[in-house]
């Protein structure tokens, strides 16, 4: 929305546009599933690594932290 003024005045803009939804959308060009394989994959599986190796880090603290409260409640 910001660049909405200057591109409103680059004339080829809206067909590029058009032309970009288009390969991204029609199954012949299969314009979305390249998107998907070269640039959002690999962040996926980076992030899903890093997710759960912090998730079974706060998995490992909070069972720590219940084996001392139980421990606690034992004395």
């Amino acid at each position: 929305m910001v660049a909405e003024p200057v591109l409103y005045w680059i004339p080829i803009w809206y067909p590029v546009k058009l032309l970009f939804v288009a390969w991204l959308v029609l199954p012949q060009f299969k314009g979305a599933s390249f998107i998907y394989e070269k640039l959002v994959r690999d962040q996926l599986r980076k992030y899903r690594a890093r997710h759960l190796r912090m998730g079974a880090a706060a998995a490992d603290d909070q069972k720590v932290h219940i084996a001392k409260t139980e421990h606690d409640h034992e004395r």
